[in-house]
């Protein structure tokens, strides 16, 4: 597929609807499979036969903070202790949020780069919504302690912010700081570098940022067209 598009980047006059279809059906299904393949990599990670006991984690960690942060077993320990993690989000966010997917900050740039999408803020949107998705977008709630300040796109001195609750019971909230990754040609570029050779393909996929990446909130292909959309989300 990637070969296909080098190919075919440069215009999409040389492009059939259905070859457009399908690049855009490509473009969801990378999204939505991407839980999959974290999940996949974590187990492959863990089923590995390495294991440290509480007190030799405790004193790995303890070297850490001593700086000695590149020896073998402390990166082992790392990457133990994050696939764990990853493996605990992505079940949380699969009950609380049974009908989105989560994808990490890792995948939405390997995505984006390789079909020249552009993540950014929802304001910087100008095209189309498809009725079905302007409700999907309206009728999302995220709990209010998985919010996550964006600051991959919104560069203040705060860094990362989450909404810190103490309530028992966290307030569902609509969308707050949503992103979309979308094509150049559909966001408002002013004052921002634009690169020559951009897909255009109508693709936008809309992102919630939440703890440790985003869930996917709505995705839509060609102009209001709901039977190319990769409904993945109800499997």
């Amino acid at each position: 597929m990637f070969e296909f598009l080098k190919k075919t980047i440069k215009s999409t006059s040389q492009l059939t609807i259905e070859e457009q279809v399908g690049i855009v059906e490509q473009i969801h299904n990378d999204f939505y499979s991407a839980q999959d393949l974290l999940i996949k990599e974590a187990n492959r990670i863990l089923n590995i036969n390495v294991s440290f006991d509480e007190t030799k984690s405790q004193r790995l960690r303890q070297l850490k903070s001593l700086g000695f942060y590149n020896i073998a077993e402390v990166k082992v320990l790392e990457e133990l202790q994050d696939q764990q993690e990853i493996q605990e989000t992505i079940a949380y966010y699969s009950q609380v949020y049974p009908f989105c997917k989560f994808i990490d900050q890792d995948s939405v740039e390997a995505i984006s780069k390789k079909y020249n999408l552009v993540l950014a803020s929802c304001s910087d949107y100008i095209a189309e919504i498809p009725e079905k998705n302007q409700n999907e977008i309206i009728n999302f709630r995220v709990a209010s302690t998985d919010i996550r300040y964006p600051d991959e796109i919104f560069y203040h001195e705060i860094g990362i912010w989450y909404y810190q609750s103490k309530l028992k019971h966290p307030e569902f909230l609509s969308g707050q700081h949503l992103l979309i990754v979308a094509p150049q040609h559909k966001l408002d570029m002013r004052g921002k570098r634009v690169e020559k050779g951009i897909l255009k393909i109508d693709d936008p996929i809309v992102l919630q940022p939440v703890k440790r990446g985003y869930l996917i909130v709505t995705a839509w292909g060609l102009e209001a067209s709901d039977k190319i959309i990769v409904n993945q989300k109800m499997n």
